[in-house]
């Protein structure tokens, strides 16, 4: 991965980032399929003989890197939106980081590419790219072991209304409620669209800007409830669960001497 990302430009444009309403490649890179071509025998071993040789105009190349920076692949999206991982890649807990994080202010959390970019556009603040909506909560945990409490995280969510299963929202309030982020969506006028690179284009950034500072109405509430569940009696114990600790607890019943 690390001589492919050596091997793409980090200067030029891409038509998806222009179908996308994109100026800037923001940490991403190019490639080009006759650079692909010219170096058959390192990219077949790399992507596999058949991406090779369907290999057609050029693509954007995004980092997954860790926590800690290391790179362990690289997305490539083509000029028609196509998106593809190496066979084998690591995308668990990686992500892309557009902008830097400061631990002591805030950095927004989406899924797609296009997406974090648009939101950095219209922020100016730091944006993870977690690739997808399972992948949320992964980098999510990453960012908040790494850099504390201090750190407000918002998850900035697809809103899958036209689908059966919400999937963008319900990964989306998942990964908030597991490290005690902000969650938000995209508030569209329209009936299309479900990301906030949607709403860029369809809206433009300043209904980007009202959507990410618009508090969570009903369902969005991203807090869970505490509570403690009792379980049973048994032995002389009682079993219960409980909010702050999800595992099978007891305490033992005290006798009439023992207190």
């Amino acid at each position: 991965s690390e001589q492919f990302w050596a091997m793409a430009y980090d200067r030029g444009t891409h038509p998806y980032l222009t179908n996308k309403g994109l100026d800037s490649l923001h940490g991403a890179r190019l490639i080009r399929s006759e650079d692909i071509h010219n170096n058959s025998d390192f990219f077949t071993e790399l992507l596999g003989k058949s991406a090779v040789s369907h290999s057609r105009g050029s693509y954007l190349c995004v980092p997954a890197r860790d926590i800690t920076g290391r790179l362990w692949g690289i997305q490539r999206i083509s000029e028609e939106g196509g998106k593809y991982f190496s066979s084998g890649m690591r995308t668990k807990g990686c992500f892309h980081l557009i902008g830097q994080i400061d631990p002591k202010e805030r950095v927004y959390v989406a899924e797609g590419f296009s997406t974090a970019a648009s939101i950095h556009v219209a922020t100016g603040g730091p944006v993870a790219s977690s690739f997808n909506a399972g992948n949320l909560e992964r980098v999510c945990r990453a960012i908040r072991e790494r850099y504390g409490d201090a750190l407000q995280i918002v998850v900035a969510g697809d809103d899958d209304r036209s689908n059966s299963r919400n999937t963008g929202r319900e990964y989306a309030e998942k990964a908030a409620r597991a490290v005690g982020a902000q969650v938000r969506f995209p508030q569209f006028t329209g009936n299309t669209g479900s990301d906030f690179n949607d709403l860029h284009a369809l809206e433009g950034l300043d209904a980007v800007r009202d959507s990410l500072a618009r508090e969570p109405g009903a369902g969005e509430e991203t807090q869970p409830e505490e509570f403690v569940m009792p379980l049973g009696y048994a032995g002389e114990h009682y079993y219960f669960t409980s909010s702050s600790n999800p595992q099978i607890n007891s305490f033992r019943e005290l006798s009439e001497t023992e207190l």
